[in-house]
């Protein structure tokens, strides 16, 4: 008896499991691009996250000598490179009562340029 049951017992072809490998691997592939596409935005999310806090440290200092002189800043435009990152900073000429005062922060993500920028104006009273 046994011997019958396993002579009734079969296990896998090799046909079988070259078409379950198949399945798998049609399934498989699409996840693997979903990863890769999650580990790309993460790290973009990042760097921008990154940007955004050098142009908002970098707007701040400028904003804390223009309070601190109770004075318009000098008109100006420069740049400086920070761990990668452009910073620019550009001072506008004070037109009436008002300066603008723009800071953008630009860097490199998979040989694409990005840019993130902040901008405010400040008003002098009398």
């Amino acid at each position: 008896m046994f011997r019958q049951v396993l002579k009734e017992e079969r296990g896998f072809t090799l046909v079988e499991l070259m078409i379950a490998v198949i399945i798998m691997s049609v399934a498989l592939i699409p996840m693997f691009s979903m990863f890769d596409f999650a580990v790309k935005s993460q790290q973009q999310g990042e760097m921008e996250l990154h940007a955004l806090y050098l142009s908002q440290g970098k707007m701040e200092e400028l904003l804390a000598d223009y309070y601190q002189n109770k004075a318009f800043l000098t008109p100006e435009a420069k740049s400086e490179q920070i761990n990668g990152y452009t910073v620019s900073t550009y001072i506008g000429v004070p037109s009436g009562n008002l300066q603008e005062i723009q800071v953008a922060v630009s860097y490199t993500f998979h040989g694409k340029q990005k840019k993130v920028s902040l901008t405010t104006k400040v008003v002098e009273y009398p």
